[in-house]
């Protein structure tokens, strides 16, 4: 006959405290604005995450997520660590990027003048570019081709401007106005 343990059973709180996620802890870096893992027992740091194993290929990221989301499961951790962890398992990312810059990192850029060595500014951020006008072709390149469309409108309005025929009244009238003006020219001339 099989007793029953009497004993409660234990909160999942308490399950995380009782499991062990081994001597590594991950710790925020600011400077590279990642996260890189700390042995406390050898005292070694590393950019990648040491719960991947070394043959894990970033297209089996599924299989990783799996398992260390039930590691997470398992150890009470800093939160904001183990979220970060399961966000790279799932992109297919290892660790921190060691101070290399990759597509997508942030990256500042300064430009010297060569004679005095002083900062100067960038010649592409002038006033214009922030007036109504450049902020509004801004915004509309992305969404549209605007240098079509201002084509099209710049050929449109010239073909209003073009000189089309008169009518046989527009030139009878056009040829009476000049009669005057040259008769008016010769009697001005005679006062």
């Amino acid at each position: 006959v099989a007793k029953e343990s009497l004993a409660p059973a234990q909160t999942p709180a308490e399950q995380r405290s009782t499991m062990s996620w081994g001597p590594w802890q991950a710790c925020w870096d600011e400077n590279h604005n990642a996260y890189y893992y700390w042995n406390a027992d050898t005292n070694e740091t590393t950019w990648v995450c040491p719960w991947w194993s070394a043959t894990d290929e970033p297209q089996q990221a599924s299989t990783a997520s799996v398992t260390t989301r039930a590691t997470y499961e398992e150890d009470e951790v800093d939160e904001d660590a183990a979220i970060y962890a399961e966000f790279m398992a799932s992109s297919g990312k290892r660790g921190g990027n060691g101070g290399a810059a990759s597509v997508g990192d942030y990256v500042t850029q300064a430009r010297f003048n060569a004679r005095t060595g002083r900062f100067q500014a960038d010649p592409s951020l002038t006033p214009e570019r922030h007036s109504q006008s450049a902020r509004m072709t801004r915004q509309c390149e992305v969404f549209f081709d605007y240098d079509a469309y201002v084509e099209q409108r710049g050929q449109a309005a010239a073909a209003g401007k073009r000189n089309r025929p008169l009518t046989k009244q527009e030139l009878e009238t056009a040829k009476r106005r000049r009669k005057e003006k040259k008769e008016a020219k010769k009697r001005d001339w005679l006062r």
